[in-house]
């Protein structure tokens, strides 16, 4: 299900997403009432092998991590950062013993164990495959609500349900990363000629040039043209890099599926058109004015 309300809430535009949940300490560090914030998550689980061979890794998202860290030092939660463990079945946990494959679930219990997981639930992973295909970001933050392993040990501490510690670090991180992406907007606003326009041979681009760097990024959502023109085969490395972007998905059906900063504002325009371009001409403000003329101005 969390699966199927992320795929629906992306095809309306939703692009970033923060799961805020529950999870039981593996960890020995881990205690009741601590926070995990997850880098990645053991895929122990059938949907995620749909969506990504086995071989890909469940990870979440670097700027959201960083932005829920930076949200629990702040509000002063003990936290915690690392891999953790997403499994379908929850009794498989907490009764492996009457499950027929008792043998697996136990060794592989014991290996999370030897190899430093700090908790277990059962949505993370299936969610960061997700967001990665779709080309949208997730991140999460789980309330550790027991440790089973802590209790095997005599530990004595209450189990804590609560899941305000990490609805209020998803919310103070929220707003982390729309400090920071008004800060990037206020930058290309005040450091670059923004915005420009590639419009031809069926393509419909948009970008900006930088006047620090003199690289160009063309921006998410900009359409390619469909036709690639002989000249451009003669352009060895422009029709390479138009090749492997494709194939790394950062080009899918003839769109950008994030920015992209290219070296020149020519090799953009040429990757865009699929033809050799002069890109100081060919980038054009929505008043049909060159880059190379406002660059005059």
């Amino acid at each position: 299900s969390a699966a199927i309300a992320m795929e629906e809430l992306a095809a309306i535009g939703v692009n970033t997403f923060i799961r805020v949940g529950t999870c039981g300490g593996i960890n020995l560090n881990v205690k009741s009432s601590d926070v995990i914030i997850p880098t990645a998550a053991i895929r122990q689980n059938g949907i995620t092998n749909e969506y990504a061979p086995i071989e890909y890794p469940a990870t979440a998202n670097f700027e959201i991590v960083k932005a829920l860290t930076d949200s629990a030092e702040i509000l002063k939660e003990h936290w915690h950062a690392g891999v953790i463990q997403s499994k379908d079945s929850f009794y498989s946990q907490h009764d492996p013993n009457r499950m027929p494959a008792y043998y697996d679930l136990k060794n592989k219990w014991e290996a999370w164990k030897r190899l430093g997981v700090l908790g277990s639930e059962m949505e993370c992973a299936a969610l960061f495959i997700v967001a990665d295909s779709l080309c949208v970001k997730c991140g999460a933050v789980l309330n550790v609500i027991w440790n089973q392993e802590r209790k095997l040990k005599g530990f004595d501490e209450p189990d804590d349900f609560s899941t305000d510690r990490g609805i209020k670090i998803a919310v103070k991180a929220i707003s982390i990363l729309m400090r920071n992406d008004k800060n990037i907007k206020s930058l290309k606003t005040e450091n670059n000629i923004n915005c420009l326009f590639c419009t031809r041979s069926g393509a419909s681009a948009k970008g900006y040039f930088n006047f620090d760097s003199k690289n160009f990024t063309v921006l998410k959502g900009s359409k390619i043209a469909e036709r690639i023109r002989p000249n451009f085969k003669t352009s060895i490395g422009n029709y390479k890099l138009r090749q492997k972007l494709e194939r790394n998905g950062t080009i899918l059906n003839l769109i950008f599926q994030t920015d992209f900063i290219f070296d020149s504002p020519s090799m953009a325009a040429s990757i865009i058109l699929g033809s050799s371009a002069n890109g100081w001409d060919e980038w054009k403000n929505e008043d049909g004015i060159t880059l190379k003329e406002l660059l005059k101005k």
